[in-house]
């Protein structure tokens, strides 16, 4: 269960998680808050007074009473946070990284010439846990509250939102516990989970999303008119980016078991044009709704990618 390293968390605690809505938010022991704002609810009718904004204004009332009040609204500096983690079988699908032995060393001997360079696997769902586990801690270190949901073409585990220190280690225990579903049910499962939170939320959905466009667009939408905040993280090998096999090959779907005997060299300019095509519009559709989408490869260091688009969020 070592999905949180020393180096990635001394990284990570320097980071705050920033969205979109943040403006600027401060809490008791000087804590700040990553979602200023995002959370609002009624508090309360006052007078209408000059200068109001009259969006505030509740026609209802005046409708009852003749007299113009406007609605009052407590913003919550504490983020509620929902990451699901798609554990479809296509999230077993991995790629062989090389390690070097400087790296691979674990007693520190790095000058050791014997000492090999090894290769070892990763796949898709490994380097999703580690996202999950990396998120969770920050946001757990905010004093915010994070739930995991793990869903297939139905959901796993659901694990409500808390904020408490020793939530993490439950969340850790689940996701290094996750066993692998079948076909992957992006949009049944937002809609699951937008109406089993009674307030905004951010909801982060990591995947590769090799599912239906029209479907996984459906359902982040779906989620925008509730009012929460999707935030998508889409996991690929380098092998699935770039396409680089070179002999005659079956692939075989890892969902459904149908295969395709194909020649690569071939197939890989369709192949590239047709995944990039599939990307460009995810990404244009989020852009549209102002959903965040971000690409991760299982290629890249985790703890290097996730820093860097949470410092741009920062920035944003």
């Amino acid at each position: 269960m070592e999905y949180l390293s020393s180096s990635l968390i001394r990284q990570l605690s320097q980071l705050d998680l920033v969205a979109r809505l943040v403006v600027d938010g401060m809490t008791s022991g000087q804590h700040m808050s990553p979602f200023y704002g995002f959370n609002i609810e009624f508090a309360e009718h006052r007078q209408y007074m000059p200068g109001d904004d009259v969006k505030h204004v509740d026609w209802k009332v005046l409708a009852k009473r003749e007299k113009l009040y406007v609605k009052q609204y407590e913003e919550s500096t504490s983020l509620k946070a929902m990451i699901l983690l798609d554990v479809s079988r296509s999230m077993e699908f991995a790629s062989r990284q090389l390690i070097p032995r400087e790296e691979s060393n674990a007693d520190g001997d790095s000058a050791n010439p014997a000492r090999e360079d090894r290769y070892v696997e990763i796949s898709k769902l490994l380097y999703s846990k580690y996202l999950v586990a990396a998120l969770s801690y920050l946001m757990l270190s905010q004093k915010d509250s994070v739930g995991v949901v793990t869903f297939s073409d139905q959901v796993h585990e659901f694990i409500i939102p808390r904020s408490n220190p020793g939530h993490l280690h439950l969340i850790l225990e689940t996701i290094d516990k996750a066993k692998t579903g079948k076909k992957t049910g992006i949009s049944e499962t937002l809609e699951r989970v937008a109406h089993q939170l009674k307030r905004r939320a951010l909801i982060v959905v990591i995947s590769d999303f090799l599912d239906d466009a029209e479907e996984l667009l459906r359902g982040i939408t779906y989620l925008k008119h509730l009012k929460h905040e999707p935030m998508l993280l889409q996991v690929l090998t380098p092998e699935e980016l770039e396409f680089p096999y070179d002999r005659p090959a079956r692939f075989i779907d890892m969902e459904d078991g149908s295969h395709l005997d194909l020649e690569p060299k071939v197939m890989r300019d369709e192949y590239k044009r047709l995944l990039g095509g599939f990307m460009e519009r995810v990404s244009f559709e989020c852009g549209y709704h102002k959903i965040d989408y971000q690409k991760f490869s299982t290629g890249d260091p985790v703890e290097l990618v996730l820093s860097r688009y949470l410092m741009k969020r920062s920035r944003m």
